[in-house]
């Protein structure tokens, strides 16, 4: 196995550049394509798991998940394979900026209307992976990048989708032979606790969306008070039995400053029973929306919601095929309903 360092070659056309940080499955260098000179980020599995099948299927995973879906909130993988010397890697979009995680270790809070825009575009990338089939179950701050776009605000990337799942059919859904499957398979718990919805900390084999509205809804409360709703516990079994027990701390007891309809949305993504929370990504972002008019813009612009969702927001509508997007680039909604 060759030594990774500047100036090796992966896949005989990516030169690695400089290392940008390592985790706890993979190592990720900045890279340049020999081709045609483009930067980009090539992440490549630690050799010392590449002979763990689970591992190695958990890195794939990831790879055909992220490249599944079409959206600017979501990191974009442009190539996978295993190169002889450096073993399996995936080349996605180089990001520059910092993660979620960094800038709440640095300042603690994030102010009510930036706290929004983030939540809103983590959905809107949310709502794009449901609509194809793909849950997340891993959503927290290490996986949201705030990449900068120069002058311009920076948009939110969600990265890692090593343990996402295919959701399975509602039984009113249209079910498809051979709908579903799992990164795990029954029974098997996975995520980051803190951030876990209880259907995923009770390992339900019918995962869908909204244990993402979960997860996302822990990350805006986390970033409007300082802490998630459910601290660390001296054990995982006691965190656990509070996020399946006891109901999320008012949010407006630990941060009063927050404005009511804002505080509202959070509770209502920390519904336990899953049947009574925002029952989707879709209707999440337009709710974040509305409770903070004028905080929430894309590509610079302050969107509207069209009077068409408020007259037809109790509708149950099928999730549309992948190929069908529910949102234009400018961020106007064209199509509202369930999109797991």
């Amino acid at each position: 196995m060759a030594v990774r360092k500047a100036g090796a070659v992966v896949a005989s056309k990516y030169r690695l550049t400089r290392r940008l940080g390592s985790g706890a499955t993979g190592e990720v260098y900045e890279c340049e394509h020999l081709a045609i000179g483009k930067r980009l980020a090539v992440k490549l599995l630690r050799i010392d798991l590449e002979d763990g099948p689970e591992i190695v299927a958990r890195f794939r995973r990831e790879a055909r998940a992220a490249s599944a879906v079409d959206s600017e909130y979501i990191v974009q993988v442009v190539d996978f394979g295993a190169d002889r010397e450096h073993g399996v890697y995936m080349v996605m979009e180089l990001l520059v900026g910092e993660d979620l995680e960094a800038l709440l270790a640095r300042q603690r809070t994030v102010e009510p209307d930036e706290a929004t825009s983030i939540a809103y575009q983590i959905a809107r990338g949310l709502a794009r992976a449901h609509g194809a089939g793909v849950v997340h179950r891993d959503l927290k701050p290490a996986n949201v990048f705030l990449a900068s776009r120069g002058d311009e605000d920076p948009v939110c990337k969600i990265l890692d989708f090593g343990i996402s799942t295919i959701a399975k059919p509602r039984p009113t859904d249209h079910a498809r032979p051979g709908d579903g499957g799992d990164a795990g398979g029954p029974g098997l718990v996975l995520g980051t606790p803190q951030y876990m919805s209880p259907e995923q900390i009770e390992a339900c084999d019918t995962l869908d969306g909204r244990t993402d509205v979960w997860s996302l809804s822990v990350l805006l409360y986390e970033m409007l008070a300082g802490e998630p709703p459910f601290p660390d516990r001296p054990s995982i079994v006691a965190l656990f039995a509070d996020i399946l027990r006891r109901p999320a701390p008012a949010l407006l007891a630990r941060a009063p400053w927050v404005p009511e309809p804002l505080a509202e949305v959070v509770h209502a993504g920390l519904e336990r029973d899953r049947d009574r929370r925002i029952r989707d990504a879709v209707t999440l972002s337009h709710e974040l929306a509305r409770a903070l008019p004028g905080a929430v813009r894309v590509s610079g612009r302050r969107i509207s919601i069209p009077d068409a969702y408020e007259r037809d927001a109790s509708r149950t509508i099928p999730a549309p095929p992948p190929s069908e997007s529910a949102f234009e680039d400018e961020g106007i909604p064209i199509s509202v309903g369930p999109m797991e």
